[in-house]
């Protein structure tokens, strides 16, 4: 029989405990006795709160039955009928909260949540007995009639309980809409009830806050709500002034909630929302302003106004003091600045923070005229702190700001007057220079900040005033900021240069302009020597400022200040140290005179070319001026971005060569220098799209008109390069060709129509004279396709009637060109086009039907068929022709067949019969109900089919869902459900996917009508079937779970293995559940370093292994083994808690250091946090990177990809790219050109500019690695020397942490391994020489 008695000494949960006595087990239970006290205090229940003595009554049963059943908590009357009253058939008698639990009014709907939350008991009562009040005389329990009975109440009452709970009611009624409480009400009785609101507040001033807060509050609340409703002219009594006047006391009343009623009530009086005169100035205006002023009236003696009153005084003027009037404002002004004066820190902080929210306000010219503005500037001067005060620097430096950005926004209004004031900007920067370099870093940055928005503000001022002629003024704080700048690249504010370059960028954005040049060339050229610095540190800062003057000056300007001292001839400089201004220029051209590239940087590039041939025997001298001349030319295409005089530019004769204009110059650079093909083609490109841009149409005209005068020369030699640049009959076409082609592309949307057909007849010849077999064939076929839909009508109709012959065409790539060319047709924009396919739509339906009948589509043909016949859908669609409509529904009848075939073909056919697809859709939007029909008749086809039309299916759900009636979606789902019963892979898969489609709608009515089908059709899958596709039934499982519940799931499964995936998902929500309570973070496999001592006891340390050898015979209990344990286990962690140390893992700690000592510490730190922050590591070492994109948002995404449909994720960028083979149509040339569209197209060439290095001779590559891989032998072991190279080496990077004494051991080590592999290697080596020499010994 066990011994019972041995658990006395231990609890339940196992802890250390002693001995209980006998008798006394019940001194385990808890101390706490929260419920038990809540019973005995009837805390829990009102009714017996009120009786606390009562008797058990029928009425108090029935009023506790009402309580507890959560109609409504009411408390009962202390005095209840008499039996023989209710025997007698009397009515009910209503509960004593009756008033309250039933009223009508929404204005105290608050007052009820009071009542359910137990709180404001008081309130609450004198609601319910002021309706009952009403109720009893007949009232509707309006606003109205609760604001006569509340006000009769406050007459009578003079509790102080009920009367708090009184006004606090009569201020909701009074601050309720003015429609609620009629205007003419609350004035006819304002002398009553402020006189009563009166008397509460002058009690309270009298007792010196011994009045309830509450009670004050809602006294001041109502009082201000009062006066402001007030009309105008009631202000002239005396009674309404004193009235206001006792208001005021209370602004700066010691308690915090009287002084922020009494703050909110006044300023909602003197600034009301509504938008009236500004001058006409409310009548409590003058009253506050002149109780304000009085209040910061200095005394005889200095300290004579108390601090803390100051700052409550000026925490309302920082308010209302915007309305003030002149005398008033300008009194207040005077008054702040006298206490500015004063030693007190906090009260200066105020006083500037006052006229900072002042100035942000922006009073008007009335209230604050701008020579008051500038006069209150200047006395702030006298106020300027010290350079090491931050709260007072930070503060006066944000008050002058906002005061110059306010006179310069007056100003604007007021020209004239406002020039001779634009002198107070120079000043104030100059000033603020002074805290730029000041050794507190928040000063520095509010500095840096206050400057930065002044010259922000000068130049919206400039730019207001550049349609007039320059004032001189103007010129004059201009020529001073210059200056000032100046100043700021000395050495004095080295360390604050990448802020004054930010000033410079300001700067050119807004004020320095071309006319004003001679002002700031002088600072360009310093910031252009700084730039010549080899290692400077702020390079990015210096090159936005410089950039910001080549887009604002234009790159002409730019380089009068700053010249290029290259000049291609023996003049140039040896170090190339200006040739970063080329690379500058590319970036930041924008809007440039382009008649400059041609006279300035042809020529230029012309003399660096001749150069380079001249110093041909310096590689590296003529490597250098071979960039210079590519350089200079791509500064081509960013001059043609938004040209200046486009029509003089390309009609101008060049400077170099023997040709008549720039446009010759152009054609024959793009003819005969290869290198310079694709940067004239971005150039081109670049005209054409600034030309055909929709804004300002008729304004580039005439730029239009030069296009088209010179495209057609363009064009010739572009056919030339696109037909000819490729190589032999290689199938693939070079960057050159695809470039070429998009130039095409852009250019005869310009070129004239008839040099268009002309163009297209050449090649059309080309092509009849030409052979199938070569690849220029195939090249003409594609500049017909790019020139279709510019053709006229009757060419078009030629040409397309050519090519229906051509899609039968055995040869594939033939085929493809054909479908292409009617897909351009199709597709177009054109007029033409349009009318060429509505006439012929049913035409080419047939054709295209005929086609498919008698012939096979090549697999690269049919991506391009399926975007024709989705185009014909279009077109159809638009028409309001019912016969057309007719037409539309015969067609999509006859194409849907092949669409939904083509769902499991390439990606780009897949993408484009998801298109056609939805577009059919669109087409049957009044009988979806016929067009499902028509897709369901695919399930009864092959295994292939069936699965195309569930993809199909669930495109269709996806997209029309909301237009679906129940009946067909009801259809869709059962239909689809019967398919994922099957066993068949390939079916499976994609029902499961229109199954994921159902989640994804995340509508849970949706899901609890067709669970059960969804269910039953996985339930009786084959165990292979369920082994396969387990992970998606998982998934299913787990969102059915979530959505409904894991009861109603487990009901419908009869599968083991579903069932054991059922209970393997509720023990793992159970188990996320309880850690999420614990304060877990999931099933992360974490735990601290006691759970693990607790699970694993080790005996490590000599004490533990003690602790065993003192144990008592082998006959003791089980209990103090385990006693024992846990006593060492603790002093184990009690000894690791005091010989802690603080260690970082990048700084090991020195234990030879003095102060060894200050790192110990007595508790353990915690570094799990820490390492959550971190990249997980896998097992090579790679990081693991997680975008917090969880397995549910993939899977979705898997499966939406498979209809089509693409969600772009915000945090994952995917940067794989797949083979031209998976896309399927990699056999033919018109993919490479449609991927390359699109970066053709763009306006711009990419900058090559990179910041870093020296001049010309900067490397902008990649980094090279130096580890002796290149010279690693791929067939034996070791290195092995290269012909006309170095012998094999390796560059070790050395570290800047081997300076450091403490890793100079760790990091000296690592070069241990590496000298004895070289040894090993050598001794190695060397014995196989003797060994091969030995043996050829022998054979000798």
């Amino acid at each position: 029989m066990p011994n019972r008695t041995s658990r006395h000494g231990t609890n339940k949960s196992g802890a250390k405990s002693g001995s209980w006595k006998k008798g006394h087990s019940c001194a385990s239970n808890p101390a706490s006795r929260k419920y038990r006290s809540q019973i005995k205090s009837f805390k829990g229940d009102p009714m017996l709160k009120q009786r606390p003595n009562a008797m058990l009554t029928p009425d108090v049963v029935a009023a506790h039955n009402e309580l507890t059943s959560g109609i409504q908590r009411m408390e009962v009357a202390e005095s209840r009928p008499s039996e023989s009253a209710m025997s007698e058939g009397g009515e009910t008698c209503a509960t004593f909260l009756s008033g309250l639990s039933d009223c009508t009014n929404v204005t105290f709907r608050k007052i009820q949540r009071y009542w359910e939350k137990n709180q404001h008991q008081e309130v609450c009562a004198v609601l319910a007995a002021i309706t009952e009040v009403i109720r009893v005389k007949g009232g509707s329990e309006s606003l109205t009639d609760y604001f006569g009975a509340l006000v009769s109440a406050l007459e009578t009452t003079d509790e102080l309980g009920p009367k708090a709970a009184i006004v606090h009611l009569l201020s909701m009624t009074i601050s309720a809409k003015d429609d609620e409480v009629s205007l003419a009400v609350l004035q006819h009785e304002f002398g009553k009830v402020s006189q009563l609101l009166y008397e509460i507040l002058k009690a309270a001033a009298v007792d010196g806050g011994d009045m309830s807060t509450a009670l004050v509050k809602s006294t001041i609340s109502g009082l201000s709500t009062l006066l402001r409703k007030v009309a105008h002219s009631t202000w002239a009594d005396a009674s309404c002034r004193e009235t206001y006047n006792m208001l005021l006391q209370f602004i700066g009343h010691h308690k915090p909630n009287c002084r922020k009623a009494a703050q909110d009530g006044v300023a909602k009086i003197v600034c009301p929302r509504s938008t009236e005169d500004s001058s006409d100035y409310h009548p409590a205006t003058t009253i506050t302003a002149q109780y304000c002023n009085d209040k910061l009236k200095l005394g005889d003696l200095k300290e004579a106004s108390n601090p803390i009153e100051v700052c409550h005084i000026l925490q309302l003027m920082r308010r209302i003091m915007h309305i003030f009037s002149l005398p008033d404002l300008q009194k207040s002004c005077e008054r702040i600045l006298s206490h500015m004066t004063r030693p007190d820190v906090i009260v200066k902080s105020v006083c500037m923070q006052t006229v900072l929210k002042m100035f942000v306000n922006a009073p008007s010219t009335n209230t604050l005229p701008i020579d008051m503005n500038s006069k209150i500037i200047n006395a702030l001067y006298h106020c300027q702190p010290n350079l090491a005060d931050e709260q007072l620097s930070r503060d006066w430096l944000n008050m002058m700001q906002q005061g110059v950005s306010n006179l310069l926004k007056n100003c604007a209004q007021v020209p004239d007057a406002g020039m001779q004031q634009l002198k107070y900007v120079e000043k104030f920067c100059t000033h603020a220079f002074k805290f730029l370099i000041s050794d507190r870093q928040a000063v520095s940055d509010n500095a840096y900040v206050a400057v930065q928005n002044t010259l922000k503000d000068l130049g919206e001022f400039v730019a207001k005033q550049e349609m007039e002629a320059n004032d001189e003024a103007l010129e004059e704080v201009i020529k001073s900021l210059s200056k000032l700048f100046m100043a700021g690249l000395n050495y004095k504010y080295q360390q604050v240069w990448d802020r004054v370059f930010k000033f410079y960028q300001i700067g050119f954005e807004s004020f320095f302009n071309k006319a004003r040049f001679s002002i700031f060339a002088e600072g360009l050229t310093s910031m252009a020597n700084f730039r010549n610095m080899a290692h400077f540190l702020y390079r990015s800062e210096l090159d936005a400022a410089l950039g910001a003057a080549v887009k604002h000056l234009g790159p002409e300007t730019f380089l009068e200040a700053v010249p290029l001292l290259l000049y291609g001839t023996d003049l140039d400089d040896k170090e190339f140290s200006r040739s970063w201004i080329i690379p500058l220029l590319q970036q930041y051209v924008c809007d440039a005179e382009l008649i400059h590239f041609f006279n300035y940087f042809c020529p230029l590039a012309d003399s660096f070319g001749k150069r380079a041939i001249k110093c041909s025997d310096s590689m590296v001298l003529a490597a250098t001026y071979k960039t210079l001349e590519r350089q200079c030319w791509e500064l081509l295409p960013a001059y043609c971005q938004h040209p200046v005089n486009l029509k003089i530019a390309l009609k101008e004769k060049p400077k170099m060569g023997p040709f008549k204009n720039n446009v010759m110059l152009l054609g024959k650079t793009l003819e005969t220098v290869p290198q310079l093909q694709g940067v004239v083609m971005q150039a081109l490109r670049n005209l054409t799209n600034y030309a055909t841009k929709k804004s300002n149409w008729e304004e580039r005209e005439e730029d239009r008109e030069v296009l088209k005068k010179y495209g057609k020369n363009f064009l010739t030699v572009l056919f030339n390069i696109y037909v000819g640049d490729g190589e032999g009959n290689n199938e693939k076409k070079s960057l050159t060709q695809l470039a070429a082609l998009e130039t095409i592309r852009h250019l005869v949307r310009v070129v004239p129509t008839g040099d268009v057909v002309a163009c297209f007849n050449k090649v059309y010849e080309r092509i009849l004279n030409g052979t199938t077999e070569d690849q220029k064939h195939l090249c003409f076929y594609d500049l017909l396709i790019v020139m279709v839909q510019w053709l006229d009508a009757k060419t078009i109709e030629h040409i397309c009637g050519k090519m229906e012959s051509m899609l039968g065409s055995n040869n594939h790539h033939i085929q493809k060109k054909a479908y292409r060319m009617f897909e351009e047709v199709c597709g177009s924009e054109n007029e033409l086009c349009k009318a060429y396919l509505h006439t012929h739509v049913l035409q080419l339906v047939n054709k295209f039907k005929k086609e498919l009948q008698e012939r096979s589509i090549a697999p690269s043909s049919k991506g391009a068929r399926i975007r024709c016949m989705d185009n014909m859908v279009a077109s159809l669609s638009s028409s309001p022709d019912t016969m057309d409509e007719c037409k539309l529904k015969q067609l999509v009848g006859d194409i849907l067949p092949e669409c939904i075939s083509c769902l499991r073909d390439t990606e780009k056919s897949r993408k484009a019969a998801f298109a056609l697809l939805v577009t059919s859709g669109r087409a049957f939007e009044d009988s979806l109900d016929e067009f499902f029909t028509m897709a369901f008749q695919g399930l009864n086809g092959s295994d292939n089919l069936a699965s195309c039309t569930i993809f199909a299916l669930s495109r269709l759900v996806y997209e029309y869902k909301e237009k679906m009636s129940l009946q067909v979606l009801k259809d869709t789902i059962t239909k689809v459900c019967v398919c994922l019963a099957t066993n068949t892979r390939v079916i499976c898969k994609a029902a499961l996917g229109f199954v994921m489609v159902l989640f994804s709608f995340n509508d849970n009515v949706l899901i609890k009508g067709y669970y059960t089908t969804i269910l039953e059709a996985i339930d009786v899958w084959k165990s292979e079937t369920q082994r396969h596709f387990r992970d998606y039934a998982r998934k299913i499982l787990q969102r059915l779970v979530r959505k409904i519940g894991f009861e109603a799931v487990n009901m419908v499964v009869k599968s083991d293995d579903l069932k054991r995936q059922l209970n393997y998902i509720r023990k793992m929500n159970e188990r996320a559940k309880k850690k999420k309570a614990e304060g877990g973070h999931g099933d992360d496999g974490d735990s601290s370093d006691d759970d693990d001592d607790s699970r694993r006891f080790k005996k490590e340390t000599m004490d533990e292994i003690l602790a065993d050898s003192d144990s008592g015979s082998d006959f003791d209990d089980e209990k103090d083994a385990k006693k024992g344990k846990r006593k060492v286990l603790k002093a184990k962690r009690k000894k690791q808690a005091a010989t802690m140390m603080e260690d970082d893992e990048n700084d090991p700690i020195d234990l030879l250091d003095s102060n060894v000592s200050n790192k110990i510490i007595t508790t353990k730190t915690s570094k799990k946090k820490a390492q959550s922050e971190e990249f997980k590591t896998g097992k090579d070492g790679r990081l693991i990177i997680d975008f917090g994109v969880n397995d549910e948002e993939s899977d979705d995404d898997e499966f939406m990809k498979d209809i089509g449909v693409t969600k772009a994720s915000s945090s994952v960028v995917t940067m794989k790219r797949k083979r031209k083979q998976q896309d399927g149509d990699g056999d033919d040339d018109d993919d490479e050109d449609d991927d390359m569209r699109s970066k053709m197209s763009q306006s711009t060439v990419r900058s090559g500019y990179r910041t870093g290095g020296k001049g010309i001779h900067r490397n902008t590559s990649s980094v090279v690695s130096h580890d002796g891989s290149k010279f690693r032998s791929k067939k034996a072991r070791g290195d092995m020397k290269k012909s006309k190279e170095q012998d094999p080496y390796a560059y070790i990077p050395v570290n800047v942490g081997v300076l450091n004494r403490r890793k100079q051991k760790k990091l000296t080590g690592q070069f241990d391994g590496l000298i004895k592999a070289a040894k090993k290697g050598a001794a190695k080596g060397k014995k196989q020489k003797g060994s091969v020499g030995g043996k050829k010994r022998r054979k000798m």
